[in-house]
């Protein structure tokens, strides 16, 4: 067919997860398939058009005629008030949010209920979405209208990282994604203080910092860039931070709220063992606590800290977890990802 023409409405030039596969899909669809993508950008400030551009999107301000795509995707719940002004044309709603979307927002169940409705096609990541977090919105939907498509782990060289022994020059342990409330690298920074005084071990936190305002004055100390073992990497570019998290010994994400993040199994790849706050939606990727990662209470940050001591103690733990959790992270593969979200884009179009 003639190439496909299709509006994005996301806050691409951001660096979560989100904006990270619609990158990374664009770039299939406009490199690969010679499809048209053109990217919406709701606030209208672009912080880094390059990133956008390298991947093939072209950032617009407005949009005259919607009808002009064949097919708008919805880049997360975020954006799910633009269906009123889409609808006309073939609208895909991705959803890449967990429980704190619906904690947070204030709408009336029968509102959301209705924007899911007008959506053609609603992609979820996981079954945890779809039968627990958002359940109440889709049980009236017709059967096919919602797809759970699984993120992959993007391109990543097959030699690249895969470390299986412990460093003798200190302990490093990584945590990627933004630093606020919901992440909880405050809970990562106050167990490796517990174990500062046995061992040298230093935090490395990749992901923007725009957000450490919300631990307060009472933790400014920590994320104002002056401590020596708490190391701030800000948001940087993926490349940099999987350097980051190879050259680390564990990597941790304490999240009190994730949908599928991509960062731990992206550790596991590069050899890094996974230590996971015990979020329900984990059983739903692979996630097994003592058989590929180990898990800890939500917000107990000392049963953190012990999880970490095992895998400092234990060689044999740390390289069963390794290879166990590498063997879930290769089932993550782009071929499948890129070829189930383009059969779902075409199947949308008359």
């Amino acid at each position: 067919m003639n190439s496909v023409r299709i509006l994005a409405i996301s806050d691409a030039f951001e660096l979560d997860g989100a904006q990270g596969m619609l990158k990374y899909l664009a770039f299939y669809w406009t490199y690969t398939l010679r499809w048209q993508v053109d990217v919406l950008i709701p606030t209208g400030r672009v912080m880094d058009e390059s990133a956008i551009l390298k991947s093939g999107m072209r950032p617009v301000l407005a949009v005259k005629d919607v009808g002009a795509y064949d097919v708008v995707l919805l880049n997360s719940m975020l954006k799910i008030g633009f269906i009123e002004q889409t609808s006309r044309v073939p609208t895909i709603l991705w959803v890449h949010e967990g429980s704190s979307m619906i904690w947070n927002n204030t709408s009336p169940v029968n509102k959301i209920a209705n924007l899911f409705s007008k959506a053609s096609k609603i992609i979820f990541q996981s079954r945890w979405q779809t039968e627990h977090v958002f359940r109440s919105f889709l049980y009236s939907l017709p059967n096919g209208r919602c797809s759970v498509i699984p993120n992959c782990i993007p391109d990543i060289s097959p030699n690249e990282g895969l470390v299986t022994s412990k460093r003798s020059d200190g302990l490093t342990v990584s945590c990627v994604g933004g630093v606020n409330h919901r992440k909880r690298q405050i809970d990562l920074v106050n167990a490796a203080a517990m174990l500062r005084g046995k061992y040298n071990i230093k935090c490395s936190l990749v992901g923007s910092i725009l957000d450490k305002c919300f631990y307060g004055d009472e933790w400014s100390h920590v994320f104002d860039g002056s401590s020596k073992w708490v190391e701030l990497h800000g948001g940087v570019d993926r490349s940099v931070a999987l350097n980051i998290v190879r050259d680390s010994d564990i990597f941790c994400l304490p999240s009190t709220d994730e949908s599928f993040p991509l960062a731990p199994l992206e550790a596991a790849y590069l050899g890094v063992p996974v230590v996971l706050a015990n979020l329900p939606v984990y059983q739903y990727i692979g996630w097994e606590d003592g058989v590929n990662c180990l898990m800890h209470k939500i917000g107990d940050h000392q049963e953190l800290s012990r999880c970490i001591e095992r895998i400092i103690l234990d060689e044999n733990l740390r390289q069963r977890l390794i290879i166990n959790a590498r063997q879930l992270a290769t089932t993550h593969n782009s071929v499948a990802f890129l070829q189930s979200m383009t059969e779902i884009v075409l199947a949308q179009i008359p």
